[in-house]
């Protein structure tokens, strides 16, 4: 007899499902190029995906998983407006599976892959959705053929959707910080005659640290700017840095950390590893083409430039212009710096880099800074190099 109960014990744990995850969050972002839906999930899943049309949706079946408790509530509470998604609905699906079904307001391309845990976040299935319109790279004005071009300079603020960047000492965050930066600096160079200010981000979502250069060359951009706030484990640290690619690694301890972890965003805003090894390869081929050692001295041109216009208005480190390995500076032939507008775990600076006063004068001193660097060398065919032939 007890034998017989421990067999009826042991097949009945047998016959029940194994559950292997739970869905926990969710989280979804609008960007111009695609719409991201984000699960938290509580371990590594698998999945089969299934486009749908007519209506358009696109379902994910999460293999052994189950939702948590509160996730049905979390689903009721979202709000999809201003979206691509009309919404999400979820059952059980078979026996030990879980069907997510994401409704669409138009026929769009799914991309879906897993995130291992990273910064903040843990497990996360990730699902970008594209379309052919989404797809198209940021517009500039058109110029009719022979007549001279703006000057055109690509605005990239750092970090952004589940990349919030530095957490200093108040509620805003660096991604929050250095959009509006980087929109005050937009505006201030749209004001000069002959330039032209792309953003590369312009609302709060994440791009991949080497589509920001590739969205860059697209334009194509005759300078690139990326603003960033810093952060350091002493509180008095402060002032402003201007950084320049350097390939040969960081010139301090402190450099390094700070390249490490601004190089480290693709794992936190959501980057699949197959799309970081394709990005490498296209990179690699870049630049065993082309040669970036005089675009290394342009951009360390640059920096000098801002440099000497920022320190005008604000507090600059010691030693103010460094280079460092950052990813987002290894264009090949765009001039490209990274400003540390400061540290936002410095209370007096977080004051002032949250102040909208304070950002309208330094983004008007990064603004003069790129056009003393332009006129110095305008690009040919613009109406800058035009304006400098005629005086």
């Amino acid at each position: 007899m007890k034998n017989r109960l421990l067999f009826f014990i042991i097949s009945l744990s047998l016959a029940l499902p194994a559950f292997s995850a739970e869905v926990t969050g969710l989280r979804f972002r609008q960007a111009p190029d695609k719409l991201r839906v984000v699960f938290d999930v509580s371990a590594e899943v698998t999945y089969d995906v299934l486009v749908l049309e007519n209506p358009p949706r696109v379902a994910i079946d999460l293999k052994t998983s189950t939702p948590e408790a509160s996730f049905t509530r979390i689903l009721e509470q979202a709000d999809f407006s201003d979206t691509s998604l009309r919404g999400v609905r979820s059952a059980v699906y078979g026996t030990h599976d879980y069907r997510m079904v994401l409704d669409l307001r138009q026929s769009m391309t799914p991309e879906v892959f897993t995130l291992k845990p990273a910064g903040p976040y843990g497990h996360r299935l990730v699902v970008d959705l594209t379309n052919e319109v989404s797809t198209q790279p940021p517009q500039i004005p058109w110029t009719p053929s022979g007549a001279p071009r703006d000057v055109i300079i690509a605005v990239d603020a750092g970090h952004g959707g589940d990349d919030p960047g530095t957490l200093g000492i108040g509620k805003k965050t660096e991604k929050e910080i250095v959009l509006s930066i980087a929109k005050r600096l937009q505006r201030h160079i749209n004001a000069l005659p002959g330039y032209q200010a792309v953003m590369i981000r312009t609302g709060d979502y994440y791009i991949a640290l080497r589509k920001r250069i590739e969205m860059a060359r697209a334009l194509p951009a005759d300078v690139f700017v990326s603003v960033h706030a810093d952060a350091a484990p002493s509180k008095a640290a402060n002032g402003i840095t201007i950084y320049t690619l350097s390939e040969r690694g960081a010139v301090s301890e402190e450099t390094r950390r700070l390249a490490d972890l601004e190089n480290n965003s693709d794992l936190i805003g959501g980057v699949s590893e197959i799309d970081l090894r394709q990005q490498e390869d296209i990179l690699a081929r870049v630049l065993l083409d082309m040669s970036i050692d005089a675009n290394r001295v342009r951009s360390n041109q640059l920096g000098a430039a801002v440099v000497s216009e920022v320190g005008k208005v604000a507090k600059l480190r010691p030693r103010p212009l460094l280079e460092a390995p950052f990813v987002v500076l290894k264009s090949p032939d765009v001039p490209s710096i990274l400003v540390e507008t400061g540290y936002l775990t410095n209370a007096s600076e977080y004051r002032k880099l949250a102040d909208g006063n304070y950002q309208e004068r330094l983004a008007k001193a990064i603004t003069s800074g790129i056009q003393d660097f332009i006129e110095q060398s305008p690009p040919p065919g613009t109406q800058v190099a035009l304006a400098q032939a005629g005086s």
